[in-house]
């Protein structure tokens, strides 16, 4: 099909009576939903056995567990401001998304029909709006209106899709790694069938990983070059900036993955540097890697080697894990750009050996592995034991392991986690 739309209509009201308070969706039912949660909630998802569990915090205490949903781990978890949450189950093809706080307990209010395989997942600032797209080859952007759970299916060369949605008017910005450009679409351009971007800034290759910064009408894009800075103006961009990945004396690799932490004053990311093919995955390096919004400065420091895979983040300290055949361990950096400490690991905790931890010949991807997540106020830290079926608790404050949650499925892979309060601003609108 050319240029065009696609209509996925699902009307508000088929989803509330399909998919309303208490019901589930058709093969997603709760298991579980003892009453409403009173705190913050810790989910946890294990797309191996196509369930998501969720506890309750500080209590640790299971509240509700679907089964049916394959939880897509690269689109990851999106929170909202006002306490949905969003995530795409890979095996239905669909957008789904929880209220966690509703009166009876964490629900599913709504799943949307998406096409292909979904690898990325944004809304806007003030939760009007959801957009998803793929990265497999003549895939579309879908266009999701969370008011209504209707959904719109654009024909847009995605490449190694990244979506942001921002600005005023509404725009879609899309990074586009096959033309290595920012593009521009207004969204009520988009809603009228228009599919060719209004503005359009060059990048570098190889585009991987990007955060919007709302307050100042900013891109950050991790590209081969560096990371990549467009600013915006209504729908129209601007080249900003290219900020070097070398820091110092530390120099190689470059970051895939990147986020926005609190009040949008720093970017944060970890750059791997995995050398050459015969490099074995325990002598593979990894630097955090921190730009301060306010003044472009770039901090790079030495984190830990072996494999890093994504990040916590709270308001002020982000939380990373290593797996290393010489033993695995969570990592404590300060990530205010106010501290003096800014940067710095603040402590390194050792965690219990994973049962069938990866060999040090082994491919660290096709192994167990470990999911990290931080509570929002930077107080309890989280890391998931891959096939042992349990979570450490961490003491942010004192640097240690002092409890573990024991999950009801084995968390194959490390699984996937995310925790959160309600009513706590919520700086990165990507799904992470």
């Amino acid at each position: 099909m050319g240029l065009g739309v696609r209509v996925l209509a699902l009307a508000c009201a088929f989803a509330i009576a399909s998919f309303g308070i208490g019901s589930g969706v058709e093969g997603q039912s709760p298991v579980a939903t003892p009453g409403p949660l009173t705190g913050g909630a810790l989910v946890v998802a294990d797309p191996v056995e196509s369930s998501i569990a969720i506890f309750s915090t500080p209590d640790h205490e299971l509240v509700a567990q679907f089964s049916g949903i394959e939880m897509n781990t690269h689109a990851g978890f999106l929170p909202m401001q006002d306490g949905r949450m969003l995530l795409v189950d890979a095996a239905a093809n669909q957008l789904v998304a929880f209220d966690l706080w509703s009166i009876d307990g964490p629900v599913i209010v709504a799943t949307v029909p998406v096409p292909a395989s979904v690898s990325h997942i944004a809304v806007d600032p003030t939760g009007t709006y959801a957009a998803v797209g793929s990265s497999e080859e003549g895939s579309t952007i879908t266009l999701v209106d969370l008011t209504t759970y209707t959904a719109q299916s654009f024909d847009i060369e995605a490449g190694e899709v990244g979506l942001m949605l921002g600005g005023d008017p509404l725009t879609l910005f899309h990074r586009n790694d096959v033309a290595s450009q920012i593009e521009a679409f207004p969204v009520s351009d988009l809603e009228e069938g228009a599919t060719s971007p209004v503005s359009t800034v060059a990048t570098g290759a190889f585009g991987h990983g990007e955060g919007i910064v709302h307050s100042l009408g900013r891109i950050y894009a991790a590209t081969d070059d560096g990371v990549d800075v467009v600013d915006f103006s209504g729908s129209e961009l601007t080249y900003h900036a290219t900020l070097p990945w070398e820091s110092g004396e530390l120099t190689g690799g470059r970051a895939y993955f990147v986020r926005v932490g609190a009040n949008e004053s720093v970017i944060v990311s970890y750059i791997a540097n995995r050398g050459t093919e015969e490099t074995l995955w325990g002598d593979w390096t990894n630097d955090v890697y921190l730009i301060n919004t306010a003044t472009d400065e770039v901090v790079r420091t030495p984190l830990a080697p072996g494999l890093v895979y994504r990040l916590g983040l709270a308001e002020d300290v982000a939380l990373f894990f290593n797996q290393h055949p010489d033993g695995d361990f969570a990592h404590i950096v300060d990530v205010d750009p106010n501290s003096p400490d800014f940067g710095s690991v603040i402590q390194s905790v050792p965690l219990e050996p994973l049962s069938n931890a990866v060999g040090p010949d082994d491919d660290p991807w096709a192994g167990e592995s470990r999911v990290v997540t931080i509570s929002p106020d930077g107080s309890t830290g989280y890391v998931t034991a891959g096939g042992d079926g349990y979570i450490a608790v961490i003491d942010i404050a004192s640097g240690m392991v002092t409890g573990r949650i024991d999950t009801p499925t084995a968390l194959g892979y490390g699984g996937y986690i995310l925790a959160v309060d309600p009513g706590v601003s919520v700086w990165d609108t990507i799904g992470r």
